[in-house]
């Protein structure tokens, strides 16, 4: 009885300490793994899920543009929780997927999906770069840096990235000996200097 009181204990320790190590979900899996990316405001919040004006409509895997969508709500837990409660008026940049019970939802088991809006600004979880400046702010996360990054600079990468990942994944196999390979000696073409793009591609180089 002791023995599999011991082994209860052990599966159970271990089932709680792997739901308390996750590994996040960066910007190029956030872009390579969307069905819809949208720009988006919060118009009605239901028990399960919230609904969505479509403010801009910047990539679908079919090619479709929506005015509306019901988003799946993300549901905190141990390792994980929102910024804040869903509230109408909200914004962000929604990294979306249709889950097994057909409906939309954001990637990421930590809610990385949702790039939050606020005054044409967007914010992005840090990942200790060294590209740009980073900062802790009292309406998201506590003790929590963020990347800030204007609103049209970031919707200019996202689709720069979508239209040209396939050749800057083929450049950077290629020239994997420099960080700054495609802003440096691209032989596709030069990419514009957005910052937004230059930190998807530094975390792709890094593996994320």
């Amino acid at each position: 009885m002791l023995k599999l009181f011991i082994l209860s204990s052990i599966v159970v320790l271990n089932f709680f300490n792997s739901l308390a190590y996750y590994n996040p979900t960066y910007l190029p899996s956030l872009l390579e793994k969307s069905e819809i990316i949208v720009h988006a405001r919060i118009i009605s919040v239901e028990k399960e899920s919230f609904k969505v004006v479509v403010l801009k409509n910047l990539y679908s895997l079919n090619n479709k543009n929506f005015d509306t969508l019901v988003i799946k709500k993300f549901n905190d837990w141990t390792c994980a929780y929102r910024y804040s409660e869903y509230e109408i008026g909200q914004e962000a940049i929604y990294f979306l997927k249709i889950n097994k019970d057909n409906h939309y939802q954001t990637l990421g088991t930590g809610n990385e999906g949702e790039l939050i809006v606020k005054s044409n600004q967007v914010f992005i979880s840090d990942y200790n770069q060294k590209i740009v400046e980073s900062m802790e702010y009292d309406f998201l996360i506590p003790d929590k840096k963020y990347i800030k990054i204007d609103l049209e600079t970031t919707i200019e990468g996202i689709r720069i990235y979508q239209d040209k990942k396939e050749l800057i994944a083929k450049e950077l196999e290629a020239n994997s000996a420099s960080s700054n390979v495609v802003y440096q000696i691209s032989t596709i073409e030069k990419l514009p200097n957005n910052i937004f793009l230059k930190i998807v591609i530094d975390q792709k180089i890094k593996g994320f």
